[in-house]
């Protein structure tokens, strides 16, 4: 299967294919408010390499992956500095506009999955199994532990305000979903109870969404009130048992899907 890739600007009622990197397929992951898009596309070479376009699409630079090595990008903020993973060397931020692929640590396991506007980026590190967050710019790593109990945690999104969400868990229990104060201090179980749930986004006013494991034996997206304080089932599209949220705007909507 090709994948083919499209930036769809609803104001303008326009279509931009993304193209490829010299290769077949390329997918998507985050676009910022200039519609610039991240990811990962085939080489001519064949290989998955991260990449970012210009404004509204248009144009793709191969984010400049060490040799052959597979790489991906999971997230950008406004100013074009994306953060992801080269598979083999380890998480990795980028200046404004994609310019100049900096790695986080010497973690040649760590993973990046988000970012927010001041550059703070969060992941895991296979070295601790715990997550992560850092300063501005990328600068700086600290450990942000596991909820009490817990061996194993991962970040998966930060907000403005440097509040992080993610997941912890014993080995072998079930996760539970975390949210941080400001900067990542301190680590608050949302409470899901009973079953395991996880955490995908997170916007400024620290309202969270994810999805959970449900006594039926299904799995329900939900979203929190702000500071992640009450829980909401956002439930399923009539036909489907199944559902996931993955996306929130500061207003609170949520993209995501439903399936049988």
């Amino acid at each position: 299967v090709d994948y083919s890739s499209y930036l769809i600007d609803l104001n303008n009622k326009t279509v931009t294919e993304i193209g490829t990197l010299g290769g077949r397929d390329t997918v998507l992951n985050d676009v910022n408010d200039m519609g610039q898009v991240v990811r990962d596309s085939h080489t001519a070479a064949g290989f998955f390499h991260a990449f970012i376009t210009g404004p509204d699409g248009v144009g793709m630079k191969d984010l400049g992956t060490p040799g052959n090595y597979y790489s991906t990008a999971q997230s950008i903020n406004n100013v074009g500095q994306v953060a992801g993973k080269v598979i083999g060397v380890g998480a990795f931020i980028t200046g404004p506009d994609g310019v100049g692929m900096r790695y986080l640590s010497s973690d040649r396991e760590s993973f990046a999955y988000g970012i927010n506007a001041a550059g703070q980026v969060v992941g895991n590190s296979n070295n601790t199994e715990h997550g992560y967050i850092t300063g501005p710019n990328g600068v700086g790593i600290r450990d942000l532990g596991a909820l009490p109990g817990d061996d194993i945690s991962y970040a998966r999104a930060i907000n403005d305000g440097g509040q992080v969400v993610g997941g912890s868990r014993p080995v072998g229990g079930d996760d539970r979903v975390f949210i941080t104060g400001p900067n990542g201090i301190g680590l608050r179980d949302l409470g899901f109870s009973p079953g395991a749930a996880w955490a995908s986004g997170i916007n400024n006013a620290g309202q969270v969404i994810g999805y959970f494991n449900t006594e039926e034996g299904t799995q329900h997206a939900f979203i929190t009130g702000p500071e992640g304080v009450g829980i909401t089932d956002l439930g399923v599209l009539s036909g489907t048992e199944f559902s996931y949220a993955r996306g929130i705007n500061e207003a609170g909507q949520v993209v995501g899907g439903s399936y049988a």
